[in-house]
């Protein structure tokens, strides 16, 4: 989920593994939060490569992000860099 800067959503998009690099290669330089799990931080480590800046929150944090179905979702937010 993406959102802007007064917390509105503006984007939904689930990926598949093959999609993320291409899907964040493709956005403006933004604010990225994920969960902090194994994966999220070999992912945060390779979209920090593409210049974001990566965030990881613990778990309990993450609840209010997350769907009804469980489906983890991740939250952008436009940090306003060029």
């Amino acid at each position: 989920m993406a959102q802007d800067g007064a917390g509105r959503a503006v984007l939904r998009k689930k990926l598949q593994r093959g999609q993320v690099l291409e899907f964040f290669s493709q956005l403006p330089l933004c604010i990225v939060v994920m969960e902090a799990s194994g994966g999220a931080h070999f992912w945060g480590r390779e979209i920090g490569k593409l210049g974001h800046e990566v965030r990881l929150i613990p778990p309990p944090y993450v609840k209010p992000f997350v769907r009804r179905s469980g489906t983890p979702i991740i939250p952008i937010r436009n940090s306003g860099r060029p």
